[in-house]
């Protein structure tokens, strides 16, 4: 397993408007945090690839989207994790977005690559 800090940059959409941010940021429900980023080189046909998200607050107020399609989610206290897996292109746009009105803080997000055994 390798993981890859996705620190930035990092767009806040707030419907038409987009505003460059850095994490640690909060967000509510009328709100996005959207990172674009390239596939990791190297990977085969069997790597697993995931979206950690460590958040402030209740993880269970997260979702999100690889490059338009929803992700699987998983919850461990404040950490969500994202199967992109099946959605993984060249260029990726990850979205996550707040489902609660009450706002969320995202601390940091990690692109975690899973090698077979």
């Amino acid at each position: 397993m390798h993981e890859i800090r996705l620190a930035g940059p990092w767009e806040r959409t707030d419907g038409n408007a987009v505003t460059r941010v850095a994490l640690p940021h909060a967000i509510s429900s009328d709100q996005s945090l959207v990172r674009r980023f390239h596939c990791p080189s190297g990977i085969s046909d069997d790597t697993r690839l995931f979206i950690v998200v460590r958040l402030t607050g209740e993880a269970r107020n997260l979702t999100g989207t690889c490059n338009g399609k929803p992700v699987s989610v998983q919850f461990a206290q404040n950490d969500v994790l994202m199967e992109i897996t099946p959605h993984i292109n060249h260029h990726n746009e990850l979205n996550l977005h707040a489902t609660n009105e009450n706002p969320i803080e995202v601390e940091s997000v990690r692109l975690r690559i899973s090698e077979p055994n």
